[in-house]
């Protein structure tokens, strides 16, 4: 499609030619000469015919210019910028958390909603759902989830599928998520001792290669955890 604004130069250029000959004509009472009619005097036509000939050839210049101006500016106008929506959320306003806990991988999400991140929005992976879904609503039956996902830039934002939380900030601890310590065979040993008669088990975790030092732990059946009791 060829480009308007040429269309527009070409056509003034035109008119323009147009109303310099008439003015000319005008100036001296000749009229523009032809091959087929130079021999006809100028004052066959009145003068003030010519006149309105300028003026509406003047008037529809200026329509011209104004509508050049116009889409000159429709294209200069810079185009507006993306704005970010308040359901995306990226850094430094979140942070997620990956740690072992109970020998199993787990995550944390935190969203702060203010800036001093003193307190946050908790959420838990659901991997059923493949969504964090936030901890207090979710106690409160409330669904209000979210995902992380990566922009055109490659930079990790979270988007929130919803943000009308019906619970209460959490104070934002981070150290609350440390994974546990992983202490694998043969540096542990399960054995199970009589004491007063009645059967025990205890844990040994051994701190030296030829395992003459170690911990040990008892087992707490109201806990379901090892508790230690002596190291050696």
């Amino acid at each position: 499609m060829e480009d308007e604004s040429e269309n527009i130069v070409v056509e003034e250029n035109v008119l323009q030619d147009a109303v310099e000959d008439i003015e000319a004509g005008l100036e001296e009472n000749v009229e523009p000469q032809t091959a087929m009619n130079s021999s006809i005097p100028l004052n066959f036509v009145p003068g003030h015919v010519l006149q309105d000939a300028v003026e509406d050839v003047e008037k529809e210049l200026e329509e011209l210019k104004i509508c050049e101006q116009v889409y000159c500016n429709k294209n200069s106008e810079p185009k507006p910028k993306k704005q970010k929506s308040n359901h995306l959320i990226y850094a430094p306003n979140f942070i997620f958390k990956h740690f072992i806990r109970n020998g199993q991988s787990r995550s944390r999400l935190f969203i702060f909603p203010t800036a001093d991140k003193k307190l946050c929005y908790e959420y838990f992976y659901d991997f059923n759902r493949e969504k964090y879904m936030c901890c207090g609503c979710n106690n409160k039956k409330r669904q209000t989830s979210a995902t992380i996902e990566e922009d055109e830039n490659g930079e990790d934002f979270v988007k929130c599928i919803r943000i009308d939380h019906i619970c209460k900030l959490r104070p934002f601890n981070l150290d609350k998520w440390e994974s546990d310590l992983i202490i694998k065979a043969p540096n542990f040993r399960q054995i199970t001792e009589i004491i007063d008669g009645e059967s025990k088990k205890f844990l040994l975790l051994f701190t030296s290669a030829d395992k003459k030092k170690f911990f040990k732990f008892a087992w707490d059946h109201g806990q379901q955890i090892m508790y230690p009791t002596r190291s050696n």
